[in-house]
């Protein structure tokens, strides 16, 4: 037998036989087991099991099957699919206690990179030991090589793969004012700033953002451009300035007016100039970005407070996909409204213990570890009324609507802002004794008190709107004057938890008409604006005319539904107002009462005495947003300081440095510990950072429609595209598309269409709203090993062709050259020539 065969059969020839040697029995017996071809078969299968439980999980039975179903004849074959599918439950292993890994970390976890070895080992040794390289086997081998440097291209992808995104604001806004350093602002609608120089107060507010203003004078007129809307409150005056990103010269003021059917107008039209204060300067510029934060990753964000810059902990084994409480005091687990604190759901008790160390020398606490000790994937924090020693009533009420609507509420009786819900209709008090019980059902009408001392008049009138009609007053008896009740507002609400009610009056004298404004509170004097359309707002007060004084009595009428505790401890009434004059009945715990139009009312839960404690609040799996990830997550931290200390930190999605940058439906809210030295320091809980190559500027952004146009709903647009551009050495390339279909490739790194900011209606009463595209997110990620995985695939489909159409016509070609052959020689043989 020739070596070649010895070869062929998986045999070592005799030179490479152990002859006694330990060292060539090892290698002979390595040689053997990684030449097997079932060897390959079974990494290969378990490299497609391992796939499948990474990818897509396994499927387990979520109950029995009903004696009343059976999969037949009888039913339909999609029925019968349907049933098994809604009865079976998908469970990924990679997401349990212990793992917690996402789908790339499966895929880059130690058992995979191991089969990925075997199996490149195997396919080098059984090629070498069983294949001879020949013009035959040449496919062969470009296949197996092909397979090797496909998987040593995926080891570098993986093994080098950074992927994340980046939020790039589409312009900030610069304000500088005399004695003051320029302050930069997001340009997010709603944002704001207050500024102090010496005993002058300046205030801006972004009133608007329009992202297709258009340009209507000079050689720009027809032309679009991104334009950001300043209301600015200086001591001199008020007025709403427009800055056009891109064209600087066609920034312009706008005034108020009193007149409603021109609120505002061009302040060129009105004073003369564009501009109404040349010493307020405001304009736009790139807001860039230089860092992109990592997916599937955590940190912890430290600074003190008052600085400016955060910096950062990396957190790693983090879980992702179980909650881990040592406890049920820990949270609030989900139960049912009004139950009590022990009936939640079933109770797992997982420990974490997750270090956390300083990495940063700047680090404000030092070299003082932080520590993971609870997390829960889906929380919001959450404040709830326990029992407590101290008298503070809560009662937890649902209302119920005859269609099956349920609206629960809880209220606290002496906190102003939790003691009433619907918008006021609904409201909860304590009454001391009886005469404060009498007090809180007295009904009291508004009145307007009008005092005119040269005529010796006073008189109260009913605080009542009256007619609209322009022309319509009503007299002062005695007196050359005439008044109309133009609109009332109560219980406005001013700040610092003051309300304020006020009365417009609309005063006509034989001079002049003017509009009053009558407030109820004390620090409020009444003042007279002026009524003549086109007043600006700077100069539309006038002076008061003392000839004529008035009094606002909003009175008061409690809530059309109003519960008393008291003045027992343990005494409820309720209040009601709905129709007519007031009634006032006892009221207990659980008991259901008829309001009107359908709507019931029961007190679930009362508590006399209470006490407020917060933690966060885990919500049921059926309630979850489905792709919300890490963003919804909380962790608790400890520091081994001060005795030790503890705080529940929600997950941000960016760490934002201050409120003024935050973009519009992302979170801002650091937590604050006291160190026992004084030092405040600040805490958030976010993503790890990566520094991108450059700094990123968002030039424009473009929103391509379906036919039709843009409806306002996602599914209308076809495309998004951000015009982005890169910093080099300090210029500004041209701007370059970014769409979800087509990525830009710039350091190493590439980028595209992640998020984009879709327009928004008013979250809070007060919000202006927002028309979107104000900013963007891009996605970042490198693509390190693509091109040798490319190549790899290459090689192997070279192989392929050559092995299945090259080499069978190679046989077929020497198959016929032998035939040849042999019928040459039998031609001959039977010449009776000599072969």
């Amino acid at each position: 037998m020739t070596n070649t065969d010895l070869t062929n059969t998986g045999e070592l020839p005799y030179a490479m036989t152990s002859n006694g040697n330990p060292l060539k029995s090892a290698v002979n017996g390595f040689l053997k087991l990684f030449s097997s071809v079932w060897l390959g078969v079974w990494m290969l299968v378990f490299l497609l099991v391992y796939s499948s439980i990474g990818s897509v999980g396994i499927w387990i039975p979520s109950g029995f099957v009903p004696d009343s179903y059976t999969l037949s004849r009888d039913h339909d074959w999609i029925h019968d699919i349907y049933w098994l599918y809604i009865h079976w439950t998908q469970l990924h292993i990679r997401q349990a206690p212990g793992l917690e890994m996402t789908e790339f970390e499966w895929f880059h976890w130690w058992p995979f990179y191991l089969n990925i070895l075997l199996i490149c080992v195997n396919l080098i040794v059984a090629t070498l030991r069983r294949i001879p390289l020949n013009v035959i086997n040449l496919g062969v081998w470009m296949i197996h090589s092909g397979i090797i440097i496909l998987c040593i291209g995926s080891v570098v992808y993986f093994g080098t793969k950074v992927e994340g995104d980046a939020p790039i604001l589409r312009r900030n806004v610069v304000i500088e004012v005399p004695d003051h350093d320029p302050v930069r602002i997001a340009a997010q609608p709603g944002n704001g700033i207050a500024m102090d120089v010496g005993d002058r107060h300046y205030r801006f507010e972004i009133m608007n953002i329009d992202p297709q203003w258009e340009l209507l004078s000079g050689d720009d007129a027809g032309k679009r451009a991104f334009a950001v809307m300043v209301a600015v409150h200086s001591p001199e005056y008020q007025y709403v300035r427009t800055i056009p990103a891109d064209f600087p010269n066609h920034v312009q003021d706008a005034i108020f007016t009193s007149d409603p059917q021109r609120p505002m107008v061009r302040a060129i039209n009105e004073i003369g100039r564009e501009i109404v204060d040349d010493s307020v300067q405001i304009s736009l510029e790139y807001a860039p970005q230089d860092t992109f934060y990592l997916m599937n990753s955590a940190a912890i964000y430290l600074r003190e407070k008052g600085t400016y810059e955060w910096i950062e902990r990396p957190i790693h084994n983090l879980p992702r996909y179980n909650d881990y409480l040592d406890s049920r005091s820990d949270a609030w687990l989900p139960r049912r409204m009004g139950a009590a604190p022990s009936d939640t759901s079933d109770f797992v008790r997982r420990h974490l213990n997750v270090r956390v160390p300083a990495v940063d020398e700047r680090d404000p606490l030092g070299d003082v570890p932080l520590y993971v000790t609870r997390y829960l994937r889906y929380a919001i924090e959450h404040t709830e009324r326990m029992p407590g020693p101290n008298h503070d009533p809560v009662v937890w009420v649902r209302l119920r609507s005859e269609r099956g609507q349920v609206q629960d509420h809880e209220l606290v009786a002496f906190d102003s802002e939790l003691n009433h819900a619907e918008n006021h209709r609904l409201a909860f008090r304590w009454a001391g004794s009886r005469d404060e019980l009498a007090e809180i059902a007295r009904v009291e009408p508004a009145t307007l008190r009008v005092v005119v001392p040269e005529a010796d008049v006073d008189v109260v009138v009913s605080a009542r709107p009256m007619s609209t009609d322009e022309d319509t007053f009503e007299p002062i008896e005695g007196t050359d004057f005439a008044y109309r009740i133009e609109n009332v507002q109560n219980d406005l609400n001013i700040g610092s938890g003051g309300l304020v009610s006020v009365a417009i009056v609309r005063i006509r004298t034989p001079e002049r008409t003017f509009q009053r404004w009558v407030f109820d509170h004390p620090d409020l004097p009444s003042r007279d604006l002026a009524d003549e359309a086109g007043a600006v707002m700077h100069e539309q007060e006038v002076e008061f005319d003392d000839r004529i004084q008035m009094q606002y009595n909003p009175g008061r009428r409690p809530a059309p539904v109003t519960i008393i505790a008291g003045p027992e401890e343990h005494d409820l009434n309720l209040l009601l107002t709905i129709a007519g004059e007031p009634s006032l009945q006892a009221l207990r715990p659980n008991q259901r009462v008829d309001l009107q139009a359908g709507i019931t009312m029961e007190v679930m839960r009362y508590l006399p005495r209470s006490r407020p404690e917060t933690r966060p609040r885990v919500i049921p799996p059926e309630q979850r947003e489905r792709n919300a990830g890490q963003q919804r997550s909380m962790i608790r931290v400890e520091l081994p300081v001060d005795g030790g200390m503890h705080e529940w930190l929600p997950h941000h999605v960016y760490p934002f440095r201050h409120r003024y940058e935050v973009l519009r439906r992302f979170l801002f809210r650091p937590k604050e510990i006291t160190l026992s030295d004084g030092r405040v320091i600040e805490m958030m809980y976010s993503r790890q950072s990566y520094p991108l190559p450059t700094a990123i500027a968002l030039n424009d952004f473009q929103v391509t429609a379906h036919i039709g146009g843009f409806t306002g709903q996602t599914s209308s647009i076809r495309d998004w595209t951000s015009m982005i551009r890169f910093d080099e050495d300090g210029q500004w390339t041209p701007a370059e598309p970014v769409s979800m279909n087509k990525p830009a490739n710039y350091g190493g790194f590439w980028y595209f269409q992640a998020k984009w900011d879709p327009p928004d209606e008013p979250r809070w009463e007060g919000d202006p709203g927002s028309q979107g595209l104000n900013y963007t997110v891009l996605g970042v990620g490198n693509r390190n090993g693509v091109w040798t995985q490319l190549f790899g695939c290459v090689v192997a489909v070279i192989g392929m062709c050559y092995a299945f159409y090259v080499k069978p016509m190679i046989k077929r070609r020497r198959q016929q050259a032998v035939q040849q052959q042999l019928a040459s020689i039998q031609g001959r043989q039977t010449n009776g020539e000599e072969v």
